[in-house]
């Protein structure tokens, strides 16, 4: 049974797992998946609405191989980030039954789980390999969750901006910026149906019309009764 030692960026690990689903009967989708890669180790959580995927080169040189292996949220909570502190090591360490251990070495403590013991869904599938730009509505939680994700990434130095490319009723892409280049994340959320959208606001929120003026009344004058008087007598006479 091998042992499998990398660096990476703690910061990679906490912002993935915001999209991890706390629903307790998914229980492999509880944690976050981590993946070998030739990039380097590959980071991936969904709650079935949303995902988060983050690679993350390899800081040494050489390349670890190692299985799929699902991190448990509950590891990854007791890791406090640190200002000073980025990097951290993982190990994942097989064991006899099957159980794989996995220990995060950061700021001078360890912390270790078991793994969870499940199979994480081929989230590749899910991916959108193109968008057609047709607008569609999101869960705004789910938007600001992205946000949250760039934020991390970023170090908590300032807010990024979160870029959806819209797909129609199909799963979307979604870019959130961040200035570290050594990790590149993206997200994929789900659109939700929503009532109508409004083609005009309601009646009470639109201009208000200018109430129409009444039509002056006339009043007769001396001059309009002689005259209709005199239009009278003619008639009259005939």
């Amino acid at each position: 049974m091998t042992v499998s030692s990398f660096d990476f960026d703690i910061r990679a690990l906490k912002a993935t797992a915001i999209a991890v689903s706390k629903e307790e009967t998914r229980y492999y989708l509880n944690g976050v998946c981590v993946e070998h890669s030739p990039n380097g180790p590959i980071f991936i959580a969904t709650d079935g609405h949303r995902i988060i995927a983050s690679n993350h080169k390899w800081i040494s040189v050489d390349a670890p191989q190692f299985a799929p292996a699902i991190i448990p949220l509950s590891l990854i909570k007791r890791i406090k980030v640190a200002r000073k502190f980025d990097i951290a090591t993982m190990t994942i360490e097989p064991k006899e039954g099957g159980a794989i251990l996995i220990s995060i070495y950061y700021a001078g403590a360890t912390y270790a789980e078991n793994a969870i013991d499940g199979t994480f869904p081929d989230w590749r599938r899910v991916i959108p390999q193109s968008c057609d730009g047709t607008g569609s509505q999101y869960n705004p939680s789910y938007l600001a969750d992205f946000a949250e994700a760039g934020r991390v990434l970023n170090g908590g130095k300032c807010d990024v901006a979160v870029a959806v490319s819209y797909n129609g009723g199909s799963p979307a892409l979604v870019r959130f910026w961040h200035e570290d280049k050594a990790v590149q994340s993206f997200g994929v959320i789900m659109p939700i149906r929503t009532n109508p959208v409004m083609q005009a606001p309601p009646a009470w929120a639109q201009h208000a019309k200018p109430e129409a003026k009444p039509e002056p009344k006339h009043t007769a004058t001396v001059q309009d009764v002689e005259a209709a008087a005199l239009r009278a007598v003619a008639e009259a006479l005939g």
